[in-house]
């Protein structure tokens, strides 16, 4: 839908972007499912049943459509309809993705570094975008704002620093250099989710 979006195919992120929401969105927790798969009934015939599990990369990319898709819609009804989708994803990334943080505060999980921990990142971009909206309900946009602030502020309060003339060698580090190791899990110090060296 964004793809679509950005190649000013309008229709088809709409098509593409109400069917995701018909299909996969589970309303009651703001998130979308997984996806469909085909499972092989036995007979040589194939079914299909919706996968329950719930992912950040599911929810970041089609809160930015939504909120792209508002934003280049003309028709009154049909803005606040994405906008109020978009409002349901950021509320529902503040119930599903979280996990309290170091100060109290939600942060978002990074879900071990890796991939997970990029489409984390990839949630945390569209969040921003969702604080920076004015067309969002105030709200909408204080949750967001801090979602993105806290986890930014966890994952640098967080960090391990080491002075490589000092503490060890580092490849690639020039003398005087701080070299600063983040924890892929904002609710944890460094310390705790890396291991020394």
């Amino acid at each position: 839908a964004l793809t679509f979006l950005r190649m000013h195919r309008v229709d088809e992120a709409r098509a593409l972007l109400t069917w995701l929401f018909d299909t996969l969105f589970d309303a009651e927790r703001g998130v979308f499912l997984d996806g469909i798969r085909m499972v092989a009934a036995g007979s040589g015939s194939e079914i299909t049943a919706v996968d329950p599990h719930v992912y950040t990369y599911n929810s970041g990319p089609a809160l930015g459509a939504a909120l792209e898709l508002a934003r280049v819609t003309d028709d009154a009804a049909e803005r606040e309809l994405w906008l109020s989708r978009a409002s349901q994803l950021v509320q529902g990334a503040a119930q599903q993705f979280t996990v309290p943080g170091p100060h109290g505060a939600p942060v978002l999980t990074g879900q071990g570094g890796g991939d997970a921990g990029l489409f984390t990142g990839i949630l945390a971009r569209y969040l921003g975008e969702a604080a920076s909206s004015s067309e969002l309900d105030a709200e909408v946009r204080r949750t967001a704002k801090a979602l993105v602030c806290d986890t930014a502020d966890a994952l640098w309060d967080g960090r391990r620093e080491f002075d490589p003339d000092k503490d060890f060698s580092t490849p690639g580090a020039s003398r005087g250099e701080t070299v600063a190791v983040f924890s892929p899990e904002p609710s944890q110090h460094a310390n705790q989710a890396q291991r020394t060296g």
